[in-house]
């Protein structure tokens, strides 16, 4: 017969063989859930009805979602989640005739749980499609809707006193750097500078203040696709709180039936592929944050432009852009390089394809041994460039570009040839009355073009010499620039020539390619200004006195 202790021992084996046989079977309840999390933000919160993949994009029985109708069941993309029964299909789970609607939260779930597998996931959906931050604010009829629905599903088999982290993914309807594009907010708000950060700090304090959640609790948000209000977004990573994340998301691939939003973005909505990866990306910050992962990497990579060199002056053509990214601890996930063409209005920037006004950063090509490749750019605009860097480790931290060092350098044509130049008015040795006058001529380079025309006019024959300055006339020697004209034309207007005597003109002309032309190139330009007095002197000999007889 088995002694007690026997007995005790058997027994603690076959509660731990149940336990186990529990998280690995499909008979785990809601009562099991050890992470709740509230994920709410715009339309791509919904997810997509897009590529459905039955691999990827399987039924986990350690995912719970709770459902419009009320209750939690196991999460799968055929359920409607949402507050409104919209998402992901408004068919049930055997509904198969019904397509699947993907979901970044899923596969947040999916990244949580294959991290430890002892983890089950409960998501609480609630998403307001095409509304600015605003639809947010205190006691607003959604915020009070998404309140309501995290105590029913907290409530639903009372499994937890409150959630464990908030997945916010928001900003399309925001998307401007200043201000809001949002219909809803006033004039003001419309153009204020800190509106959209002001907001996110205050649903975010209003979130910890409800007795569902806490400071101590992960609050998480993705950019959207390639907006300024990322840079918004993004400064969650650095703003000293340990508990406030953001994931990088504007890399990441849209649907093909999304049209351009202007000007903001080229396809809003995520596809099958882009919500898989935003998942795993907020799975992947959320497990680091909370202490899933034994090694917590919290350190931005660090990054740098190689080619071309900083400084460097590059011949017209095209070329590849390419550095070095390096992540010690979780690796590089993504390296996104923005080239803009610089001292020119608008500003130009590289979309992987064109030049175009949308300010726009491009994945780059990661190599095994730690380089990346941005290749073929057109540089064929003779100019000035700047190269600047976002690059992401897979932990979900993410290097601005405010982190690493920017780029400039030149691209200047095989043209070696000074601008060719001369002055037209006055008229070379001519005679000017006195007065205000333009001076005027033409300058021509026919490879890079007329970058500057820079006049000095002086006034000769006198001492000390007077040189013209754009205003007055002083005596150090001074070069004025020009109005440069479209048909090849200058003019160096209201130039004062009241003072009666000789002038000379000099020029000294820039093209694009840094071909300098000085006075010596060019012919010099005298002449003269005479006063408007057309009466003949008027004199007389006084002494010796008219018809006087001198000893």
């Amino acid at each position: 017969m088995a002694s007690p202790l026997q007995i005790l021992r058997l027994l603690s084996i076959v509660v731990f063989l149940t336990s186990v046989a529990k998280l690995n079977a499909a008979d785990l309840q809601p009562s099991d859930i050890t992470d709740l999390v509230l994920v709410t933000g715009q339309s791509n919160v919904r997810g997509s009805q897009t590529g459905y993949n039955p691999g990827l994009d399987a039924v986990d029985s350690r995912i719970f979602a709770y459902t419009s109708k009320g209750d939690w069941e196991v999460a799968d993309l055929h359920q409607a989640w949402d507050v409104d029964d919209w998402h992901p299909g408004n068919g049930s789970i055997q509904d198969s005739s019904r397509s699947p609607y993907n979901s970044f939260a899923f596969h947040f779930a999916k990244s949580v749980v294959q991290d430890d597998p002892n983890r089950v996931v409960g998501l609480i959906i609630a998403s307001a499609p095409g509304e600015g931050i605003l639809h947010w604010d205190a006691n607003s009829e959604f915020f009070n809707t998404v309140e309501s629905k995290v105590l029913s599903a907290i409530n639903a088999h009372g499994i937890k006193t409150e959630i464990d982290a908030v997945l916010w993914h928001q900003g399309e309807t925001d998307w401007q750097f200043h201000g809001t594009s949002d219909p809803d907010a006033s004039i003001s708000e419309r153009s204020d500078p800190i509106y959209y950060p002001e907001k996110l700090n205050n649903l975010i304090a209003r979130l910890r203040n409800k007795n569902w959640f806490s400071d101590q609790k992960p609050f998480i948000c993705g950019e959207t696709k390639q907006a300024p209000v990322n840079e918004r977004l993004m400064a969650l990573n650095g703003n000293g709180d340990s508990w406030t994340r953001c994931v990088p998301a504007s890399d990441l691939t849209t649907r093909e039936m999304d049209l351009t939003v202007s000007p903001v973005v080229l396809g809003t909505h995520f596809d099958a592929a882009g919500l898989r990866t935003l998942g795993s990306r907020y799975g992947v910050m959320y497990s680091g944050m909370v202490g899933l992962k034994k090694e917590v990497d919290n350190s931005i990579p660090t990054a740098q432009v190689l080619t071309p060199i900083a400084n460097s002056v590059l011949s017209a053509g095209t070329s590849d852009i390419s550095g070095t990214a390096n992540d010690s601890e979780s690796g590089v996930n993504s390296v996104r390089v923005q080239v803009r063409q610089v001292g020119i209005s608008p500003l130009l920037f590289w979309d992987g394809d064109s030049w175009g006004t949308r300010s726009v950063f491009v994945e780059a090509d990661l190599h095994g041994d730690g380089s990346w490749t941005l290749p073929d750019v057109e540089l064929s605009a003779v100019g000035s460039y700047r190269v600047l860097l976002t690059v992401a480790d897979n932990n979900g931290n993410t290097g601005t570009w405010r982190d690493y060092a920017i780029n400039d350098f030149q691209v200047r044509s095989s043209d070696s040839t000074k601008p060719a130049a001369q002055v037209l008015t006055p008229v070379a040795k001519s005679i000017l009355s006195s007065g205000t006058s333009d001076i005027s001529g033409t300058a021509t380079d026919s490879e890079s073009g007329v970058s500057s025309v820079r006049v000095q006019v002086r006034q000769v024959g006198i001492s000390p010499l007077l040189f013209w300055d754009g205003d007055a006339w002083v005596t150090r020697a001074a070069y004025v620039e020009a109005d440069l004209h479209n048909n090849g034309s200058w003019t160096l207007p209201d130039v004062e020539l009241t003072a009666a005597g000789s002038y000379r003109v000099l020029l000294t002309v820039d093209d694009n390619n840094g071909n300098t032309g000085t006075w010596r190139d060019y012919v010099i330009n005298n002449f003269q200004v005479r006063s408007s007095d057309s009466a003949k002197p008027v004199a007389q000999v006084l002494t010796p006195a008219a018809g006087s007889i001198l000893s």
